[in-house]
């Protein structure tokens, strides 16, 4: 069977190299027209210092609301991976005996990044087309070696691999580095997608995801002292939470993936308009490249106010781990409140009345 495969590989038309472009921005136009996906596969690393290879065995799902049930308190299920088997492995594919009690981690996003593939493309070639087996049948891929002049995506020195189904412009393996939030150390990741659903009714267990991460307030951060932290702004300015003491500060945490945080950008920025001439700063705080979030916010035209974290530093001090995230600081430096989620322009309104009195 493989030197069949092999030799299907071998004659099938490669993509010209003028082409490689165009297939990213066909792929990422897709991405964002898709009404639903639901892929089935599993990532693969190794951590340092851990024995044996890391498979993680994810579902990836995503639905809009075309496809949400009616009356659903969320009409965007935004993607959602779920973990369903984490295993070590040694050389052979065969699980370890015995394994590392406590292992820290943390799993990429995964399709949702797709929509952007094509931004920020320093240099892109092909390589030599490829067959992967999906949903038990060949399909062949062509091969794409991309490097970003985005850090956040790629480094210079490391390039994105992508393995791209040209019919229907879908992404089935890829290879890249990330810096592990938990560890902060680099791991190369692989992704290999082995089902995929599309444009069908989201599964059951995404919706129950959504329902139990619906947009609420955290309770037990009301009340703690804001943890203190000092950061620049897109244009370079300095920003310290310290010297902002006796103002009301709002946090919008946000990134230019996050589909609801850009539905909930109109409303931040009114809040910014509205208190601009009161004891209030309202400033966004973006994990990614500054180029990436000014580039996105100029085409935009949003103007939204925006401290640069690109390592994760106010991110982690807030533990922040889903997006859009708001907090609200008193004029004592003590969180007034602490909201995941989508929040009515209502609801933050009266937040900030609060932290004024």
């Amino acid at each position: 069977m493989k030197p069949t495969l092999f030799l299907l590989a071998m004659f099938v038309p490669a993509l010209p190299a003028a082409e490689v472009t165009e297939l990213l921005k066909a792929t990422a136009e897709h991405y964002q027209k898709l009404h639903s996906y639901e892929f089935d596969g599993h990532l693969t690393t190794t951590i340092p210092g851990v024995p044996g290879q890391l498979r993680i065995a994810v579902t990836c799902a995503r639905a809009d609301f075309s496809l949400t049930p009616a009356g659903s308190s969320k009409p965007m299920l935004e993607e959602v991976c779920r973990n369903r088997q984490v295993q070590f492995l040694d050389v052979q594919g065969n699980p370890l005996a015995s394994v590392p009690e406590t292992v820290s981690f943390t799993p990429p996003l995964l399709a949702s990044r797709y929509q952007l593939i094509h931004v920020h493309v320093a240099n892109a070639r092909r390589l030599s087309p490829a067959i992967l087996q999906v949903d038990g049948r060949p399909v062949f891929c062509q091969v794409l070696k991309v490097v970003y002049d985005d850090p956040s995506v790629s480094s210079h020195e490391e390039a994105v691999q992508y393995w791209i189904d040209p019919k229907r412009l879908i992404v089935l393996q890829q290879n890249f580095a990330e810096i592990d939030p938990a560890t902060n150390q680099r791991l190369q990741w692989t992704y290999t997608i082995d089902s995929v659903k599309l444009n069908q009714p989201p599964p059951q267990w995404l919706r129950e995801s959504a329902e139990q991460q619906a947009d609420h307030e955290v309770p037990n951060w009301i009340g703690r002292t804001a943890p203190d932290f000092a950061l620049s702004d897109l244009e370079g300015r300095h920003f310290s939470l310290a010297k902002a003491r006796g103002k009301v500060v709002v946090l919008d945490f946000w990134a230019t993936w996050c589909s609801p945080c850009k539905e909930e950008m109109p409303t931040i920025e009114k809040l910014g308009r509205d208190y601009s001439s009161e004891e209030v700063e309202v400033w966004g705080v973006n994990h990614e490249s500054p180029s990436s979030a000014r580039e996105w916010l100029e085409r935009s035209h949003s103007r939204i106010r925006t401290l640069a974290d690109p390592d994760w530093e106010v991110f982690k001090l807030y533990e922040v781990e889903a997006i859009p995230v708001v907090v609200v600081i008193g004029r004592e430096g003590k969180v007034a409140s602490y909201y995941v989620g989508m929040q009515s322009e209502r609801a933050l309104h009266a937040a900030i009345e609060s932290a004024l009195q």
